[in-house]
């Protein structure tokens, strides 16, 4: 049997016409006639029907010999390799993609969509730093230069980020709102503060109104305490028309002179905002805290757990119960991989800098304890930099003993080159990275003279505390009280399986430093080898900078009113999650 070429034209169209409503059966079974009966060496309409094909082939062997026939009859046209990419994504097939793209890369060099078709394929198999060297070797257009900032960034390597970002802006001629927007973020991330707000008075400058760059003036303003900044962008926001849901939620968090309009439009606002649209529980977020403040304790907690369920839907890395388990076991296995890596290598030399490590769960009141450590002139704050994590985690992920034996001593010298370069000359350091528990044993072969400091709190209240907080997906056990248990649970027996191994932790319970702050002040001075001075705990004195949920309370005077606030809300609370809390709370 022969087809006209009226009639493979015509298959073809009916082909396409099947591919877009998912109707793949009929397409393979057009693609498999056709192909059967065209000759071998036809290079217009043969590659077409194998790449659809390709597409809709039963396993993942058919289609990577559909399509790299294809190929292979057209090697100069690579529409076919970005096919290829495709399929890789659905068949998650990323070696044979990535052998292809080589064999073109070879023939053809580092062109400008081969790179970019290598970088994606690299990505999709979760090499970020391969994919950002391979990036490198092609044409640095502007879109490629941000893409490789974006790497640099998701790699943690916010200093090779802010290189390349000025690279970047050195080539354009002007300075775009968005460009001046980006170097300001990344700024902010930096902690360099002045000049993430001089590039943020260009970008406002060229577009006042835009609520991205009014929020991120906000939240600057808010970590240092500047009342001043903090009331020109109020006073900017409350004039955005028609009011924008970000904004509005900043509004409620930071305006003192809040009204019931504005909060009654903001619930209206709420309300109308599509369910999937990450600022409905924005505003829900904010409006619960509201109502806290207020005393409403029912309106905030039913606001609250709409807005935490909405969260656990949008995002498909937020913790969800019946993947409880799963959780749990996976964060076992990281933790039983990090203990054999710690073990299985030397520590490294010691340096000239000493660090400080707070391992506290999220609010804990580890920002209140660095505030008042580093208001000592010998100790500064890194914030919660923990810039050498992405790099460790790549060791324990692949139990890479010998890579990491051999990185110890460069991996220190950047760690601490990286905070000289942020401006730190004290001796002494102190991060509150809430992730480095994790990797304790790892970063005491890095840092010989690291010390550790456990913050711990009643888990009722820091539950209480998470839950009324929108924290980023890698931190998606926040959305459920029973998660939020279960981490708790798996970071007391992380700091239990540390102490075995044999590595030092200081603990220091919330509740005491609030009830006794000069006794417990003073204790962790002495842990850390520093004097004290009982005017370290006065907010007129403490380091204020403080880039995270708790930049407020750690300028308001030390007290004890936040003991026991999970009473407030025992009644909404779910059993089985306050029965796990509380027997937590006892151990």
């Amino acid at each position: 049997m022969s087809f006209s070429t009226a009639e493979i034209k015509e298959y073809y169209k009916r082909v396409v016409e099947y591919t877009r409503p998912d109707q793949f059966k009929e397409v393979q079974i057009i693609c498999k006639t056709v192909l059967d009966h065209l000759p071998r060496d036809d290079q217009d309409m043969r590659p077409k029907f194998l790449s659809r094909y390709a597409k809709v082939a039963s396993t993942p062997k058919e289609a990577f010999e559909a399509i790299e026939e294809a190929i292979n009859l057209c090697p100069q046209d690579n529409d076919y390799l970005s096919i290829l990419v495709e399929i890789c994504s659905s068949r998650e097939q990323f070696e044979k993609a990535i052998s292809l793209l080589s064999k073109a890369i070879e023939k053809q060099g580092y062109t400008n969509l081969l790179t970019k078709l290598m970088a994606t394929t690299e990505l999709m198999s979760g090499e970020i730093v391969q994919a950002e060297q391979t990036l490198s070797k092609t044409a640095q257009t502007p879109e490629i230069q941000k893409e490789r900032i974006s790497l640099k960034y998701q790699l943690g390597d916010l200093y090779g980020a802010d290189d390349l970002l000025q690279e970047y802006l050195d080539g354009q001629q002007s300075l775009t709102a968005q460009d001046a927007y980006l170097a300001a973020f990344l700024c902010s991330e930096l902690l360099e503060f002045d000049r993430s707000n001089n590039y943020l008075d260009r970008a406002l400058e060229l577009e006042p109104s835009n609520p991205d760059y009014l929020s991120l003036g906000l939240r600057l303003a808010n970590w240092r305490g500047d009342q001043t900044r903090t009331k020109e962008l109020l006073e900017r926001s409350h004039s955005v028309d028609p009011p924008h849901p970000l904004l509005l939620s900043l509004i409620i968090h930071h305006d003192p002179d809040l009204t019931q309009k504005t909060v009654a439009e903001a619930t209206a606002i709420a309300d109308r905002i599509p369910d999937n649209n990450p600022l409905k529980t924005r505003l829900l977020f904010a409006l619960a805290q509201y109502y806290d403040r207020t005393t409403d304790y029912e309106k905030a907690w039913s606001t609250l757990v709409r807005a935490n369920d909405l969260s656990a839907g949008q995002d498909p890395h937020r913790f969800q119960r019946l993947r409880r388990e799963a959780a749990q076991a996976r964060g076992a296995n990281h933790f039983r991989s990090a203990r054999s890596l710690a073990n299985g290598v030397k520590t490294g030399s010691k340096r000239d800098v000493e660090f400080v490590y707070l391992v506290g769960a999220p609010r804990t009141g580890s920002s209140l304890i660095q505030s008042v450590l580093t208001a000592n002139e010998r100790v500064g704050s890194l914030s919660e930099r923990a810039a050498s994590i992405p790099f460790i985690d790549r060791y324990v992920q692949k139990d890479d003993k010998e890579g990491f034996a051999s990185a110890i001593e460069k991996l220190s010298a950047a760690d601490i080159a990286g905070a000289r370069r942020q401006g730190l000359s004290e001796s002494i350091l102190v991060d509150k990275s809430t992730i480095t528990l994790f990797f304790l044993g790892l970063i005491a072969k890095i840092h010989p003279t690291a010390r550790f400091i456990n913050v711990v709190r009643d888990p009722r209240d820091v539950a209480l505390s998470m839950f009324f907080h929108e924290f980023p997906h890698t931190f998606g056990y926040t959305t459920n009280l029973l998660s939020i248990a279960d981490e708790i649970s798996h970071r007391i027996d992380v700091v239990d399986g540390w102490r075995e191994d044999g590595f030092t932790i200081e603990s220091v319970q919330y509740e005491s430093f609030a009830s006794n702050p000069q006794r417990e002040g003073r204790r962790l001075a002495n842990y850390i080898g520093v004097d004290w001075s009982d005017q370290f705990l006065d907010t007129e004195k403490r380091n204020f900078i403080v880039p995270t949920f708790s930049a407020k309370q750690v300028r308001k005077p030390i007290s004890t009113d936040a003991i026991g606030k999970w009473k407030k809300y025992e009644r909404f609370f779910d059993k089985e999650a306050l029965e796990l809390l509380t027997e937590l709370s006892n151990s």
